[in-house]
């Protein structure tokens, strides 16, 4: 009951709330889920860094999950990956924005993080 209560009242916030469509999908992008984003929808990120407002919000975005603790490993992962992709089909700029920042990804070299015992 409190759970459908809990999912009622986020869907509500999503609809009401002014959140931009960059950021539902950079939150969708970089969640706990156990599957990726489509690339569909990447390439809609990748389309809005030719803008200065939503690149920079972009970039924030997945600097900040690059920096989460490593019990996070999965958002970590898919910030990783949306950063390839938009390397790979974004603005120019992002080149040498993770050329500036690349101690944050080399930082990530040696991240280990285990769970009762196993490696993930």
């Amino acid at each position: 009951m409190i759970d459908s209560i809990v999912k009622a009242a986020g869907e509500l916030k999503d609809k009401v709330g002014s959140k931009s469509e960059v950021v539902k999908i950079l939150n969708e992008a970089t969640n706990s889920d156990n599957w990726n984003i489509s690339n569909s929808k990447l390439q809609i990120l990748a389309d809005h860094t030719y803008d200065w407002n939503d690149y920079n919000v972009i970039m924030k975005h997945l600097w900040g999950k690059l920096s989460l603790k490593p019990k996070d490993w999965r958002r970590i992962f898919k910030a990783l990956h949306a950063l390839d992709y938009l390397l790979k089909n974004g603005a120019p700029r992002i080149v040498q924005d993770i050329r500036d920042d690349l101690f944050k990804i080399r930082s990530l070299q040696d991240m280990e993080y285990s769970q009762m015992g196993k490696d993930l």
